[in-house]
């Protein structure tokens, strides 16, 4: 159906026609077009442009059109309409006669695909949240089971002092509780509605549309007509908080398989999430993060290409508009995979324990030796430069710290004896600070970001 076959005399060239065509992907809108035509007929039932019979017959035909789009009915290369609005409003006119031809009155789809983009996104935001939810609870059970456990931290990618592992899955929690704020806050702005705005300068027919607003379940209507149906804010926020939730977990699959190779060995991925060679029969590959960590491009590439698109657009809408659903569908969908993805790696994720540990080497009591002179009084510089000078001379001399004994360590810093008697456990329990690695420190930060997520 052509909503403005009246203007326009000719029919358009095959390859405008593909070009200006969005129904193959904006037919995913369709049970949110539903709920908006359902709205909108309900108001205009109320302002006497439809009768009531008329009413309950086009919200009868709402009710078979959604219930065929979910049996698979609607085939979009099959299907002669341009988008999800002008195949709704064929098919009850089909279905209802007249009436159907009267629903479009007082708006237009400017208003219409904002209202049912929003709706959309309103989902889009409490889906991820749950999939961030699920990721980050399996990551805090395995942190619980570890938080004792320890393993060498590192900045550099060098060794650089002893962690626990609980501490550093909940490091990955405690990224996860930013990203499911974002999308809680992102929540908060994007829930007014932009029905009832017309093409940009407000509806002709003296439609409520704070009622319509809480009659799709938004807090309230959005304040000025023309930015409701040009604005593509909450399109745009959407995209870069899952765009920052991508390069988070981008950076932690990139973490889990460099300790997966052999080199590593920290744990070996999981069959649930890994793949073999189509040619070298030994091979394990942890494809499950190599493939986050690609999505992850394409989210952050598709996020900066919505903001490109708005940036030089003049209000108030531009057909410019129609790309936004592709790439936050293609955002949204890859962002949940690359969640749960994720949770099924970590789900079965096994840790050489014994492994982790022993890839501390002996040189990460280093600051400890430094923070034990500092308690008997050295300034700190010097307390550095004393032990940087004691790694150095036997680096030289082709000596590990791992070849002294406790007595020769405290003789040549000027330590006692017990100070110089280290092991990565004493090393992580003193950082017991909040925050710190310590396992009680760690326990703490588990049960507070648990609180975080449902």
């Amino acid at each position: 159906m052509t909503l403005w076959k009246g203007r326009i005399a000719g029919p358009l060239d095959a390859s405008m026609d593909a070009l200006n065509r969005s129904l193959p992907v904006d037919l995913r809108l369709l049970p949110y077009d539903v709920r908006v035509n359902r709205a909108w007929i309900d108001e205009l039932a109320r302002l006497g442009v439809l009768t009531e019979e008329e009413q309950g017959a086009l919200n009868g035909a709402l009710t078979a059109i959604a219930r065929e789009f979910d049996e698979g009915k609607f085939d979009a290369a099959a299907l002669p309409d341009e988008d999800v609005h002008s195949l709704i409003e064929r098919q009850l006119t089909e279905r209802v006669g007249d009436a159907g031809a009267k629903v479009h009155s007082g708006r237009s789809r400017n208003d219409q695909v904002a209202t049912d983009l929003r709706l959309f996104l309103r989902d889009a935001a409490a889906a991820a949240g749950a999939a961030i939810d699920r990721l980050a609870l399996a990551l805090l059970d395995l942190a619980e089971k570890h938080a004792a456990d320890v393993m060498p931290g590192y900045t550099h990618l060098q060794p650089a002092l002893p962690i626990t592992i609980g501490f550093d899955l909940a490091s990955f929690a405690a990224e996860l509780a930013r990203d499911r704020a974002r999308f809680r806050d992102f929540a908060k702005r994007a829930n007014e509605c932009p029905l009832g705005s017309g093409a940009l300068a407000g509806s002709g027919l003296p439609v409520n549309r704070e009622k319509l607003a809480h009659a799709l379940g938004f807090a309230r209507p959005t304040l000025n007509a023309q930015d409701g149906v040009s604005s593509r804010d909450a399109a745009v926020e959407f995209a870069f908080a899952a765009s920052l939730a991508a390069a988070n977990l981008s950076r932690r699959a990139e973490d889990g398989i460099i300790r997966a190779s052999r080199e590593f060995a920290f744990h070996r991925p999981p069959d649930a999430t890994s793949t073999g060679s189509s040619m070298m029969p030994q091979k394990r590959n942890p494809d499950g993060l190599e493939l986050v960590r690609g999505k992850a491009a394409t989210i952050l590439g598709r996020a900066a290409g919505l903001a490109a698109l708005i940036k030089g657009l003049p209000h108030a809408y531009g057909k410019d508009l129609q790309e936004d659903k592709a790439a936050v569908f293609e955002i949204f969908d890859a962002l949940v995979l690359c969640l749960d993805v994720t949770r099924a790696h970590f789900a079965e994720t096994r840790f050489d324990t014994a492994r982790m540990r022993g890839a501390i080497p002996a040189e990460c009591a280093a600051t400890d030796f430094a923070d034990a002179l500092v308690r008997r009084g050295v300034p700190f510089r010097a307390a550095h430069e004393r032990v940087a000078g004691l790694i150095l001379e036997l680096e030289e001399s082709g000596v590990s710290l791992a070849g002294l004994d406790a007595e020769e360590i405290a003789r040549r810093l000027e330590i006692a004896p017990e100070e110089a008697r280290w092991t990565p456990e004493d090393s992580a329990a003193r950082r017991a600070v909040t925050g710190g690695t310590a396992p009680d420190a760690v326990r703490e930060q588990i049960a507070k970001l648990r609180l975080m997520f449902s």
